[in-house]
């Protein structure tokens, strides 16, 4: 089961151990571009409507927690990794 709290020491260690260099939104389409995935299909997965993911690849939109659960797994995404951007 994917937990979104930290405690404080791993959100420490997560902040140290990842640059902020690149955006949640990019983390997201990078991924979805490796995955062979079109933004239809990475909605389907993730059980989101196609303009709302897509506004939330653009970074015009931020996700919800519950969003953010659906797409990790239907990206094989880090969590740890978006929950730090989205911060």
């Amino acid at each position: 089961m994917l937990h979104l709290t930290h405690s404080s020491l791993a959100q420490e260690r997560i902040c140290n151990a990842m640059p902020k260099d690149k955006t949640a939104a990019e983390i997201l389409k990078e991924a979805r571009l490796k995955s062979g995935l079109t933004q239809v299909e990475v909605a389907k997965k993730a059980g989101l409507y196609p303009n709302t993911y897509a506004k939330i690849e653009r970074g015009v939109s931020k996700p919800s927690p519950e969003s953010i659960k659906k797409l990790v797994k239907a990206l094989n995404v880090d969590p740890s990794k978006i929950l730090y951007l989205l911060g």
